[in-house]
């Protein structure tokens, strides 16, 4: 398939975060998909930062995750992503406590949207604290409905990892 044409779908890849955080072993459900397609995949999944590890018993283990991948036409998803990243952009305050202790990081935000713009599912998947991750909660659960379904209409019923960054300049850090 050349670059100009249309390609759209889904498709479930799996992946283990390992004890310490570090993802693995990714695996694509889909044995249709091109070569690039693939390679893109696991080089996303593959480059993502570690993220927060299960526990059992007060311990950190290894866990598969399964998740659905969708994917379709750039130029509306480009637009509605730049959107909605403009319109959390404006909301998203870094929190005095994260400033305060000179915290920087990102934020993993999970949401599914059901059929009627509203979220199934709304959760922090990786936090980093010190109020960033209620910052970033309370953002998103506050899209209005207007904007949902224009997301909806651009990729469909979905499932969104969202990454959310905290970094500061070295003036913004305080000494107390």
């Amino acid at each position: 398939q050349g670059l100009n044409s249309v390609v759209r779908g889904s498709t479930y890849v799996s992946f283990v975060v390992d004890s310490l955080g570090e993802i693995g072993d990714v695996k694509i459900y889909d044995d249709s998909l091109n070569t690039f397609m693939q390679k893109s995949i696991m080089q996303l999944f593959t480059s993502m930062p570690a993220w927060r590890p299960a526990y059992q018993h007060g311990k950190p283990v290894s866990q598969r995750i399964a998740i659905p991948l969708v994917y379709g036409p750039v130029k509306q998803r480009d637009e509605t992503a730049t959107y909605l990243y403009y319109y959390l952009a404006k909301r998203i305050t870094y929190p005095e406590e994260a400033i305060r202790i000179a915290l920087e990081g990102t934020v993993y935000v999970y949401f599914s949207l059901s059929s009627e713009q509203e979220f199934n599912r709304l959760e922090i998947i990786q936090g980093i604290g010190s109020g960033c991750d209620e910052v970033v909660y309370n953002a998103i659960y506050a899209i209005p409905k207007a904007e949902l379904k224009n997301l909806m209409l651009a990729v469909g019923d979905s499932v969104f990892v969202l990454p959310v960054d905290f970094h500061l300049d070295q003036t913004s850090i305080r000494e107390d």
